[in-house]
């Protein structure tokens, strides 16, 4: 970014903010070019202080955009992770490593905790260790 300060007509300075492309960024601000030293100090540490804002500003929608993108990157791979489970639930099945094709909740929880050790190498527990023993046999487990 760039602040450029020059004369106008009459008796007022244009200033102009322009983006590192040299495109103006910033409208042209009329002063009144009768200002003391000191006031035109103070305006220009202003402007110093707008480019250093919009900056900031751009580096926000940089990152924004960006944070964008991975969360939708990261939504599809939450989703993929889920269908590759599933996938796994049927390939067992077709595979006749699940005798038949219904699941107990603590069956579905046991692959899960499997699939996410397997292949995330993420440990969650067992479902009695998780929900407790009582709901565990509610969910279906013969302990």
């Amino acid at each position: 970014m760039a602040v450029t300060i020059k004369k106008g007509r009459g008796v007022e300075w244009e200033i102009e903010i322009r983006d590192e492309k040299g495109l103006i960024v910033g409208l042209h601000y009329p002063i009144d070019r009768r200002i003391k030293k000191k006031q035109k100090d103070v305006i220009e540490a202003a402007l110093r202080d707008a480019v250093v804002k919009l900056k900031l500003l751009d580096v926000c929608d940089k990152t924004t955009s960006e944070l964008k993108m991975n969360t939708e990157k990261l939504n599809e791979d939450k989703a993929a992770a889920i269908m590759n489970f599933v996938d796994l639930i049927i390939g067992a099945f077709e595979s006749n490593h699940v005798a038949k094709n219904a699941l107990t909740l603590a069956q579905l929880h046991r692959i899960a905790e499997h699939h996410c050790s397997d292949i995330y190498g993420s440990k969650f527990g067992n479902i009695v260790s998780r929900h407790g023993e009582e709901l565990a046999k509610e969910c279906g487990l013969n302990v």
